[in-house]
């Protein structure tokens, strides 16, 4: 009698976890255990206003607001556990926030494109506080979110840290920069349409990536006399067309994130950045920052050149023989973006790490990865034309989009060492047939949807499938692993 039970709840569940793989109809699937992996999954509260994570002791992490009231209370309990982190760009379209004494983490800025007017935090905080228009997190006084209520923001004095997305996408015209500021985080500003001018004040050392990108007015920028470092593309998608660059400066990305056919750069340090042919060179570093026009064919980089900067050779054409130098160790986000190829490109083993959309939206056909890289970047090879690829041993992660749309894309081989497969990793891709490796852990959502697998067979070894992972293909048969913890 137990045996027939058994067989006929299977004959329920096996339809249900197939329908739960290929179209998303559950938000998640919980199997057993989900300790060991619970980060990655999202739960929706019972109440309906909220998605979290549960972090180590059973405690809970908010990701997402899905309520509809434009005053929000920030509960101190979720479900039975205690709410200690904030996720980032949790609200959208609110009018006020109250944050709980409960509070310890925030990741960026919760509050980054929900045009919050007002944030109050319990006093009984003592991670976060709110100074005039500031919400800043005590050690470190970095400026989590900065409540714009005019047109002109002035970061308070004894800010030190100005964080990610801290003032992303609002119309303000002026900004003044408190000359206790240190380090300005990644996406600060970004988006800020109306303003015109930036001065950094010399206390100012690091400008990560992105701070000021998509600031589609701003042209007139200032740099510090003590800035040490300048990150990719922290000034692109913007009017800015010259910079003068401190002698100061250790660390120089390509703050453009394109090639330099119509920007200029100045330099104290002229013997440090150097033009050979038509790349710009910082020799310290060996870092190809860099090209000054893409009305140019290229054979060839620069001997020694140990990193290629984020854009740095954006829409560029190369002939048939050109070939990637033995020393290269890194290359930056949207290096190759739009790049035009002729032949086979080999990634040298040496390089680690692929930058996201590094070769996104480039007319390449073939490439061959060697042993050593250990990470592809989110959209790195997005809408480009490679026919096959396979994945060396030493490959742990897939990013986000990595293959998205390569509508040529039939064929993925070896893969042995992968641990996590990005959200839409190869959608839309015409693979007929992919062998999973023993090590992967986690598939992301939607990574193979739109393709055309007939089968596949998931490894003991892999924890979490995302929703609409392998939406829209022609499965048949799947075989599941011993170790799932959550099916989306």
């Amino acid at each position: 009698m137990k045996r027939k039970k058994k067989l006929w709840l299977l004959w329920i569940i096996i339809p249900v976890l197939l329908a739960a793989i290929a179209g998303g109809g559950l938000y998640f699937w919980q199997l057993n255990n989900v300790s060991e992996y619970a980060s990655m999954a999202v739960y929706n509260s019972m109440d309906g206003q909220y998605q979290y994570q549960i972090l180590k002791g059973n405690k809970a992490k908010i990701v997402v607001y899905i309520g509809s009231d434009m005053d929000v209370v920030i509960p101190e309990e979720i479900d039975g556990r205690k709410v200690v982190a904030l996720g980032n760009d949790i609200f959208s379209s609110v009018n006020t926030v109250k944050i709980p004494a409960s509070i310890e983490e925030m990741d960026g800025n919760p509050f980054y494109d929900s045009y919050v007017n007002s944030i109050e935090v319990d006093r009984g905080n003592e991670v976060f506080y709110m100074q005039d228009n500031a919400l800043i997190e005590r050690e470190g006084r970095r400026l989590v979110c900065y409540v714009v209520n005019g047109d002109y923001v002035t970061i308070p004095d004894g800010i030190r840290t100005i964080g990610s997305y801290c003032v992303s996408r609002r119309s303000i015209e002026g900004l003044t920069i408190a000359d206790s500021v240190r380090t300005i985080e990644e996406y600060a500003f970004y988006d800020c349409d109306d303003i015109t001018s930036v001065y950094i004040p010399d206390s100012v050392r690091t400008i990560r990536a992105y701070a000021f990108a998509a600031c589609e007015s701003l042209y007139d920028v200032t740099l510090g006399d003590k800035l040490n470092t300048l990150e990719d593309c922290v000034f692109s998608e913007t009017d800015v067309s010259s910079l003068h660059i401190p002698a100061s400066i250790r660390d120089l990305g390509n703050p453009f994130g394109e090639n330099l056919e119509e920007h200029r750069l100045y330099f104290e340090d002229e013997e440090r950045f150097v033009f050979e042919n038509v790349f710009l060179i910082d020799t310290r570093k060996s870092t190809l920052i860099g090209c000054t026009t893409n009305d140019y064919t290229i054979y060839a980089l620069p001997e020694n050149v140990r990193r290629i900067a984020a854009g740095a050779l954006f829409h560029c054409t190369f002939g048939k023989d050109f070939e990637l130098p033995a020393s290269l160790r890194e290359i930056g986000d949207k290096a190759f973006w739009g790049c035009r190829f002729t032949g086979e490109l080999v990634i040298p083993g040496r390089i680690t790490e692929i930058g996201d959309e590094a070769f996104s939206n480039s007319d390449l056909e073939t490439v061959k990865l060697n042993e050593g890289i250990v990470s592809i970047g989110k959209e790195a090879f997005t809408l480009t034309g490679i026919e096959t690829i396979e994945l060396p041993a030493s490959v742990i992660t897939i990013g986000e989009g990595a293959f998205y749309e390569c509508q040529n894309l039939k064929e993925v081989k070896g893969g042995a060492g992968l641990r996590s497969i990005g959200a839409e990793a190869f959608l839309g891709c015409p693979i007929t047939s992919i062998q999973l490796g023993d090590h992967l852990e986690h598939i992301g959502a939607s990574a193979f949807s739109y393709c055309k697998l007939t089968e596949i067979k998931l490894p003991d070894k892999l924890k979490v499938v995302e929703a609409k992972a392998f939406y829209s293909n022609m499965l048949e048969s799947v075989t599941f692993g011993k170790s799932l913890t959550q099916i989306g």
